[in-house]
């Protein structure tokens, strides 16, 4: 008979070879998803669709209007990236339950730019552009709480800091929208950083801390 240390030994080089293989495959199943998110944001070739969801980001100002993430209220519950052709009264709060028809937009590689992968790999499915929308209520949520702590924290920066450097410092550490100084964004567009006052700047925050 095996003495019980190696046993136990075998056990655990079992359980490690176990969670490898699970790893490995749950690593190919996820970027599988992404390849069929990007082909997806790439072709956006069917036609305007009934969506009803939950806002889940903070709604930014894009172009003419705003954007933000909305998770659809469906069985596989995927992820839009929402495009306002307009900018409303209210701005959605993350939380809102929101239901309009919306319309899907092909996302081009622009250079070394690939938004649509960098889309994919942050779970959006599709590219919506709308022109209306209803909405129905708000949802108590974890998101919805995160939102009200950071709009609070952002509200606290502006207060102490000047402008342009407060929406810096707030893009960069609580992920918040960030800078509106023209010469300040078309500066960082020039050198691609302006990835560091988006969300992707609260990572890297993150990672410095």
């Amino acid at each position: 008979a095996l003495p019980w240390s190696r046993i136990k030994r075998l056990g655990v080089w079992l359980l490690i070879i176990g969670i490898g293989i699970a790893a490995f495959g749950w690593g190919n199943h996820q970027a599988m998803l992404v390849e069929q998110r990007i082909v997806s944001l790439r072709e956006a070739n069917s036609m305007a669709r009934p969506v009803k969801g939950t806002v889940i980001s903070d709604a930014v100002k894009k172009g003419g209007g705003v954007q933000f993430q909305l998770k659809a209220d469906s069985p596989g519950g995927e992820v839009y990236l929402v495009q306002l052709s307009f900018e409303p009264d209210t701005r959605p709060k993350v939380g809102a339950v929101l239901a309009f028809d919306g319309s899907p937009q092909a996302v081009k590689k622009d250079g070394l730019c690939d938004y649509a992968r960098y889309l994919a790999r942050n779970g959006v499915s599709q590219v919506l552009e709308v022109r209306s929308y209803d909405e129905l209520g708000q949802r108590a949520s974890f998101l919805a709480a995160m939102a009200a702590a950071r709009h609070y924290l952002t509200g606290t920066l502006n207060s102490v800091l000047p402008s342009p450097e407060s929406e810096l410092v707030s893009g960069m550490v609580i992920g918040a929208e960030g800078v509106r100084d023209e010469a300040l964004l078309d500066g960082m567009n020039k050198t691609r950083t302006r990835h560091i006052v988006a969300v992707s700047g609260f990572n890297i925050a993150l990672i410095g801390a």
